[in-house]
């Protein structure tokens, strides 16, 4: 254990007893990040499945090995959180057959990542493969569309505008169009304006950072699920182990992602509970 683990593990005085409500805004806020993350798979996929057809560009397919690993949160939230959310049971089991059908379609197109080129066996996978991954663009638009219109009062213009850009580029993928890869394989992406696949909401309180060697007083600036901004002038160095005192007393344990000047990411060790009272006290961002 490190010694800022330790020093986290300490005792710690007991917190406020507060009863804990579930945000649903931000659950929802952050189901509705996860699926637009989904459909930029979705559509990048098709995108060059439908160029790839072309006996110059089988190998461009190589560019999407990194997407093809299943991490997608949006069957546990649809499913678990779905009714807390604000989901209606018809859109929950939609994203969860939308989450299925990705998870196979990843499965189904492994072997294509290595063709270097144009077997008549590889052909008609990637023909099969491409009319999958249409297919899912159809269904990710469609999820996509009746997200935006439950946040329509719910959440940030740029959720909307987001999802209108989404729903133009799976429905190019759906078409078959490929014209945004290049000759060389390179696939021009659209602009979203919202890139977390968690929402990160504002926050200004004091904190702590506790160290081996001592403490540091540091400015909370915002928080999500997975990590805090910070502002702290000690010398924190990336991937060092900190842990973190709230204004109540709680302590989190932290990594240190990344610094610029005294701005500073922290991941969590342990994600946070969307029923956390971190998000009740702050702002959207």
């Amino acid at each position: 254990m490190s010694s800022a683990a330790a020093v986290c593990n300490e005792a710690v005085p007991p917190e406020r007893a507060e009863p804990w409500v579930v945000d649903s805004d931000y659950l929802f806020e952050t189901l509705v990040c996860d699926v637009h993350s989904c459909a930029m798979q979705i559509g990048v996929i098709a995108t060059m499945l439908n160029a790839s057809q072309k006996p110059d560009l089988i190998g461009g397919l190589r560019s999407c090995r990194h997407m093809l690993h299943d991490d997608s949160k949006i069957m546990t939230l649809a499913l678990r959180y779905g009714s807390e959310a604000g989901l209606s049971p018809g859109l929950a089991a939609k994203l969860d057959r939308l989450y299925t059908g990705v998870g196979g379609a990843k499965r189904r197109i492994a072997p294509l990542l290595a063709a270097k080129d144009a077997a008549a066996g590889q052909l008609r996978l990637l023909q099969t493969c491409s009319q999958d991954w249409r297919r899912l663009a159809e269904e990710a638009s469609t999820a996509v569309a009746e997200l935006s219109a439950l946040g329509k009062d719910r959440l940030e213009a740029l959720y909307g505008e987001d999802g209108v850009t989404l729903r133009l580029f799976l429905s190019e993928a759906a078409r078959g169009d490929d014209e945004r890869v290049s000759t060389g394989g390179v696939i021009h992406l659209p602009n979203l304006r919202q890139r977390r696949q968690n929402p990160r909401r504002s926050h200004d309180a004091p904190c702590t950072i506790l160290l081996p060697t001592g403490s540091a007083p540091a400015q909370l600036q915002d928080v999500s699920l997975n990590g805090l901004g910070i502002v702290c002038k000690a010398p924190l160095a990336e991937r060092q182990v900190v842990c973190v005192v709230l204004e109540d007393g709680r302590r989190l344990e932290a990594v240190v992602a990344r610094r610029q000047g005294n701005n500073v990411g922290l991941a969590l060790r342990t994600p946070l509970g969307s029923a956390d009272p971190l998000f009740r006290q702050a702002k959207r961002s």
